[in-house]
């Protein structure tokens, strides 16, 4: 709230308008009130954030566990009738026919890495790592990391899940934030295997390397290990011009999209 859009291309328009200080706290409590229009009802998290100077309200809606949420077509009507909606390119539009069954069917499957993980203990989690990925991102919680408990800077990324009597880890933190995934998901890890003479010409003659860690630490190791060992670059000088042209034999952009997709889109479930 507080960033208005173009219409055509829906860019938002910078610097932003922003709200005014002493109507954010009404707006927030008016938020209640539509919380529990949702159906079941959903709570957001907000929170108030400086963008060009200016206050905005930011709204963060993850993924619920009793999704899908319908909602009144008029939310400030009591008869309003509910539906369900969903993002068709910048728009918002109402699910019908195969469009909610889709979404219904999604929603009874909860992806893996959102699943609550009663094997994954706050201790399993590296303090280095997650702050690292907070860093990167740029988030403020990157400062709050050695101030307040883990378990509260983990609450605040919604990496828990549950009952408040019985709070789980999700398996995303686990492959994210700890250093040992495989003792937690089997074969967490990558094995490179290279024949210098093809596998088919001499099939005993190879070596292999193993590597373990995060899942930031399989992208970037594998990726490190590519370029270091297996990537050769070849220069080619040319006739009457000074650059010379500059060959691999793997393009490198083609195995890093290759190697971050396998690798975060894996199934983790299958040992």
């Amino acid at each position: 709230m507080g960033v208005d859009a173009e219409k055509e291309t829906g860019i938002a328009i910078r610097p932003v308008e922003g709200l005014p200080i002493e109507k954010i706290d009404g707006i927030l409590q008016e938020m209640v009130g539509y919380n529990n229009k949702l159906s079941p009802y959903f709570l957001p998290r907000t929170s108030v954030e400086q963008v060009d100077g200016k206050p905005v309200i930011v709204i963060w809606c993850p993924a619920g566990i009793n999704r899908p949420y319908s909602v009144p077509e008029n939310v400030t009507s009591r008869n309003s009738k509910e539906y369900y909606f969903i993002r068709s390119g910048t728009s918002s539009i109402v699910a019908k026919g195969d469009s909610l069954e889709e979404l219904r069917d999604k929603a009874s499957r909860v992806p893996f890495d959102d699943r609550g993980n009663p094997d994954i203990k706050l201790e399993d989690i590296s303090i280095l790592l997650l702050r690292d990925y907070l860093v990167k991102v740029g988030s403020k919680l990157a400062d709050s990391l050695y101030i307040k408990p883990l378990q509260e800077i983990l609450e605040q990324m919604d990496l828990y899940v549950g009952p408040t009597e019985q709070r789980m880890l999700r398996n995303v933190a686990a492959m994210m934030f700890c250093e040992h995934p495989e003792k937690i998901f089997r074969y967490t890890q990558v094995d490179i295997v290279i024949f210098p003479k093809g596998r088919m010409n001499d099939p005993n003659n190879f070596s292999e390397t193993t590597i373990y860690g995060s899942v930031p630490q399989l992208v970037n190791g594998t990726l490190a290990y590519l370029k270091s060992t297996i990537i050769r670059e070849y220069v080619s000088k040319q006739k009457n011009v000074p650059e010379s042209l500059r060959f691999y034999n793997y393009p490198i952009q083609a195995l890093e999209e290759a190697i971050v997709n396998s690798l975060y889109h894996r199934d983790y479930r299958q040992y």
